[in-house]
């Protein structure tokens, strides 16, 4: 193990040389293993082959045709399996039929959320036998369990059957070691214990609902409306979608997602629509969402804000258009000069980091990524003016900062999420607040990581079907407990912790903040940040927690 320490900060790394292969599964019982398609149209089925060593293997049979909209086809265990110890690798021998499907496989970590995804390979363009497999991120919970495998086709003009054989799943790990778990960053911009101001002027943010005209009332249509019903009741004075509203992007689709924003929104607000991957899914390009929704990029200025909202719906901002680069950078020029601008937002669909352990879901060019935290930390040092980068699409609620560029993430209004509940993976929106008096920094303090005093906030608002406060009844004098709260939404329980926005209270002789600084008056003390209640003297205070406009309260006795 080697251990690194600086300014205070310990970090750990365990260094293992080795890796040992294990077969997990040969596929030679089809009944343990079946094939399933998406959409509809695409079809799939299983059968027994022969193996790369002469033993039996199994075969997927498929049909990647009937639609433009992305395909894919499966082959899945019926019963997932726990992989042995702490595996590396994942792969199995596959036999090519040369076609140029992508070739993927799902696994499930120990901290929840959605399946895991790792690429086997970007193109099945051999035929015969060959062995693939795909590194296992670091960071992934163990154990991991094995999901399925799957081709899967994006382009819209290429429409093909084909035959894959799958034998021998294998793994390669490395001896198993022990870490302590990374502490969580906090980052200040999200509200844990609070809301925003009336010093702030506000917008809401949602992305990510997902849903498509074959069922217009299906529940993330429902999802969606709730989403938006909730950041309107806020006050908002304007709403970002900020990508995959709609999980597919034919004309009756992007119909839906229009009637959906006039029947819910009907003009009160304006709508600012950044379209993301799934607005091009189908067509391909985002030719039928424009029709309705018009250029997928734009500039406006707000009470001393700019937005400069981007089209990453290829990957990229270079897959988009080397214009709306080019245009960026004009609009961080001018924004520079432009004494009336304090800060700049800009908002896209892909996030500069995934901050999964897989990492599959962030813009594409990586070059790309590293120039817009450059252009924006260089933007925010030289002008002492806030910098910000909003994006989705990795199906988890986040917030960090590079070089003092703040960057958020929002999740999924709608979509199942991607992430543990225990670390963004719940589903929701975002409530933003800006200091529109914020003041440009002194150029001694630009060098800071944040140095403009919380130009921005964040309320990130998850969906709540339930709020459960989990207080003791009673507690000695001097004795200390743990305290907080669950949100139930769906078949999650998220705590009520980072990056869960929440508003504390409670009554007169109920301290919020460390029992240290209490006042001697007080009964008992609470701390949001730690969740430790406290008792101080003998009473009975009552605690409160309000969560997206759900409030529970529940009183503690403290005796001696």
């Amino acid at each position: 193990m080697i251990k690194a320490k600086a300014a205070g900060l310990v970090t750990e790394l365990v260094v293992t040389a080795g890796l040992t292969a294990q077969v997990v599964d040969e596929l030679d019982d089809i009944n343990t293993w079946q094939a399933t398609s998406f959409p509809v149209v695409v079809s799939a089925s299983k059968s027994v082959a022969e193996g790369h060593d002469g033993g039996s293997a199994i075969a997927l049979d498929y049909s990647l045709t009937g639609t433009t909209a992305t395909r894919a086809a499966y082959l899945a265990q019926t019963v997932q399996q726990t992989l042995p110890g702490q595996p590396q690798k994942v792969g199995a021998w596959v036999y090519g039929d040369g076609k140029g499907a992508w070739l993927r496989a799902n696994l499930y970590d120990a901290a929840g959320g959605a399946a895991k995804t790792v690429n086997l390979a970007a193109a099945v363009d051999w035929t015969g036998w060959k062995y693939v497999e795909a590194d296992i991120p670091p960071g992934l919970a163990m154990p991991l369990k094995f999901f399925r495998l799957y081709v899967v086709e994006t382009v819209p003009t290429r429409q093909y059957s084909g035959r894959i054989v799958v034998d021998d799943l294998t793994v390669r790990r490395a001896p198993s070691v022990t870490l302590a778990p990374p502490a969580k960053v906090v980052d200040p911009m999200v509200l844990t214990d609070g809301a925003i101001g009336p010093n702030r002027w506000k917008f809401a943010v949602l992305s990510d609902a997902q849903f498509t005209a074959d069922a217009p009332e299906s529940d993330m249509v429902k999802q969606a409306r709730r989403t938006i019903r909730e950041a309107l009741a806020q006050s908002p004075e304007f709403l970002v979608i900020n990508g995959d509203f709609v999980d597919r992007a034919f004309a009756n689709d992007i119909a839906l997602a229009k009637r959906i924003l006039d029947e819910e929104v009907g003009g009160r607000v304006p709508v600012h629509y950044v379209p993301g991957n799934h607005e091009s899914y189908g067509p391909g390009d985002l030719s039928e969402w424009s029709k309705v929704f018009g250029a997928p990029t734009s500039t406006f200025d707000h009470k001393g804000t700019r937005f400069v909202l981007r089209d990453s719906s290829l990957g990229s901002l270079r897959a988009g258009g080397f214009a709306q680069i080019l245009d960026l950078r004009r609009q961080l020029d001018d924004a520079a000069r432009n004494k009336e601008i304090r800060n700049v937002v800009v908002m896209a669909h892909h996030p500069i980091n995934d901050p999964s352990p897989t990492a599959n879901s962030q813009l594409a060019d990586r070059k790309e990524a590293e120039l817009l935290v450059r252009w924006l930390g260089d933007f925010r040092a030289s002008t002492g003016k806030g910098a910000a980068y909003m994006a989705a699409h990795a199906g988890t609620f986040a917030a960090t900062r590079t070089d003092g560029v703040l960057l958020p993430l929002t999740g999924n209004a709608g979509k199942g999420p991607t992430g543990a509940p225990d670390a963004g993976g719940f589903t929701g929106w975002a409530l933003v607040g800006v200091d529109g008096a914020a003041r440009v920094a002194e150029a001694p303090y630009r060098h800071w990581s944040s140095p403009e005093s919380g130009w921005l906030k964040l309320e990130l608002r998850p969906h709540v079907d339930a709020l459960e406060l989990n207080v003791p009844g009673s507690l000695k004098v001097n004795a200390s407990a743990p305290a907080g709260a669950t949100v139930v939404q769906e078949n999650r329980r998220v705590p009520v912790a980072f990056p869960v926005s929440a508003d504390w209270s409670g009554s007169a002789l109920l301290h919020l903040g460390p029992a240290r600084e209490a006042p001697f008056w007080s009964i008992a003390a609470f701390d949001p940040a730690t969740g430790q209640l406290t008792g101080l003297r003998p009473g009975t205070v009552t605690l409160t927690v309000n969560v997206n406009n759900t409030i529970k309260s529940a009183p503690i006795t403290i005796t001696r």
